[in-house]
């Protein structure tokens, strides 16, 4: 299933999310605004899941650390894609406990910090190596701004 293209999706009643506990494979394009039920309620739920994209988790209420939470539980899933996302502090730690996960793709936001961005992403991967066969790491226009100055 893919929903890329829907704005305010954690507004519009993302819980019913959590019946379809068939899907193996789940796309959600605007994640900015989900609080704490998409991870605690709905991802729990799909225990078939294998594959996961989660988009644009910008904003101060996405929860990430809340997500990799979720993620350590679904033990089919193998492939987690996490696109525009705000890595922060603990997300190493979280991460290292996913060792469910054999294909890994991060393409950070770079807006403030990107040094420490980096620094918790190339951590991160370095806690789940032994376990990962596959990992992408997006470098975005924005970072070569910061890193040109």
């Amino acid at each position: 299933m893919s929903l890329t293209a829907v704005r305010e999706l954690g507004s519009k009643g993302v819980e019913v999310l959590s019946e379809l506990v068939n899907l193996h494979s789940l796309e959600l394009g605007e994640c900015g605004d989900f609080d704490s039920t998409f991870a605690k309620v709905v991802l729990p739920k799909l225990k078939n899941l294998r594959r996961l994209r989660l988009e644009n988790g910008q904003e101060t209420s996405c929860c990430t650390l809340e997500i990799l939470d979720a993620v350590v539980q679904l033990k089919e899933l193998a492939q987690l894609e996490l696109v525009n996302f705000d890595i922060k502090a603990g997300f190493d730690e979280k991460l290292q406990l996913c060792t469910n996960l054999r294909k890994l793709l991060i393409i950070p936001t770079y807006i403030s910090q990107s040094a420490t961005t980096n620094h918790i992403v190339l951590n991160a991967v370095q806690q789940v190596a032994s376990t990962l066969k596959v990992f992408t790491w997006g470098v975005t226009v924005e970072l070569l701004r910061v890193t040109a100055l």
